[in-house]
């Protein structure tokens, strides 16, 4: 079983530099990659910490599980 990712931007799934598929062992490995790719950083705070970091992404994605 595996996990692939859909980009509502795109309108399609996510593809490595030589065009395969991108598909996880584990939606939690697909949202990490989501993460590390995709993650928009906040602003440096001046006035306090957040503490609960959000869920910031370039564009809106589904995790999708593959039969």
């Amino acid at each position: 079983m595996g996990y692939v990712i859909f980009s509502f931007e795109d309108g399609d799934y996510l593809y490595d530099n030589q065009g395969q598929l991108l598909v996880f062992e584990s939606r939690g490995l697909a949202c990490q990659y989501m993460q590390v790719n995709y993650h928009i950083p906040l602003p440096v705070q001046r006035t306090k910490k957040i503490v609960n970091y959000p869920k910031y992404y370039q564009a809106p994605f589904k995790i999708k599980q593959l039969c």
